[in-house]
């Protein structure tokens, strides 16, 4: 699965044969489980959910494995939902554009949107939000940085690599802040 993203990048034939790998796995469920078990977190990413999920309605768009997600979630003891990504239950690939799709009817209809990414695949998702946040990953974002830069709320958490020039850093605990004094959900 990594060698079909590094040959192909974040595209919908990558997504696919993710997806199609995790249909045939039996015991999925019993995996997702172990694997949200063992998920290391990013210091101050469950204070920041915590905090955001107190405030506003919290939803993970992913184009990876939601039921992980929702393991996640539940053993933060965050509320919140998981759309998108992949599910041997409902087969189907959810990536780049769909997130976009998904940002721009929460758009409709949210008081205030802020989006979270780190990949070309959240810009659309980042374009759309009140307030656009990058993760900065092990590759400095090199595939998303110069299409969000522009975008007049832009922020950037820094758990890894260096800070991005000229773009205002945050702590991911600080998150709520961005959702300011007005109800958000």
């Amino acid at each position: 699965i990594k060698r079909r993203f590094q040959v192909l990048g974040y595209c919908f034939e990558s997504f696919h044969f993710h997806a199609a790998q995790h249909v045939e796995l039996a015991g999925f469920d019993d995996h997702a489980r172990a694997v949200a078990e063992q998920v290391e977190l990013f210091p101050g990413v469950a204070q920041a959910l915590r905090g955001l999920a107190d405030r506003a309605d919290v939803f993970v768009v992913s184009a990876g494995i939601p039921r992980v997600w929702r393991y996640v979630l539940e053993g933060l003891g965050v509320r919140g939902q998981v759309i998108g990504g992949l599910d041997p239950d409902r087969p189907f690939v959810f990536g780049r554009s769909e997130k976009h799709i998904v940002a721009r009817a929460f758009r409709e209809t949210a008081a205030l949107l802020v989006g979270v990414g780190d990949s070309e695949v959240d810009h659309g998702l980042l374009a759309e939000g009140d307030r656009a946040v990058v993760v900065v990953n092990h590759r400095q974002n090199v595939d998303l940085i110069d299409l969000v830069r522009d975008h007049p709320s832009l922020y950037q958490v820094v758990p890894q690599g260096t800070p991005h020039l000229g773009i205002p850093q945050l702590r991911f605990e600080e998150l709520p802040t961005l959702l300011g004094d007005r109800p958000c959900r």
